[in-house]
């Protein structure tokens, strides 16, 4: 980008990390205290990972948001940190018998792709962001 402007995806990915991330908090916080009520330490685990992840988003954002130099590669790390653990819960969950089916996973892989192949692997992204 030749004018100095953010790239439109950066832009529409770092506001969209904003809410799902805050989303991600406040309905894992929610999650995480019935968990904790009712004993489900192994669901609280990886809620609680899930948790983190939320905030981590928020972390990218404001760092595409505020055009830090490592913008992309904490986008990338975001990207594979996500459906990494999207993979682990449908395994984990599939294991211990909870409903969790191939649309869930499909879901959960969907915006770490989108993240990946619009802007991570976008060169006008990596240009700016360098």
């Amino acid at each position: 980008m030749s004018n100095g402007t953010r790239p439109t995806v950066a832009t529409v990915f770092a506001i969209l990390h904003f809410v799902f991330g805050a989303l991600g908090i406040i309905f894992g916080l929610i999650g995480l205290g019935a968990l904790f009520a009712l004993r489900q330490y192994v669901s609280l685990f990886f809620s609680l990972l899930s948790f983190c992840l939320s905030g981590f988003m928020i972390y990218a954002g404001v760092t595409l948001f505020t055009d830090k130099k490592n913008a992309v590669e904490i986008n990338k790390l975001y990207a594979f940190a996500s459906a990494g653990l999207t993979v682990i819960n449908f395994i984990v969950f599939k294991i211990m018998g909870y409903p969790y089916g191939m649309f869930g996973l499909l879901l959960g892989l969907i915006y770490p792709a989108l993240l990946f192949f619009l802007v991570v692997q976008n060169e006008n992204v990596k240009k700016f962001y360098s």
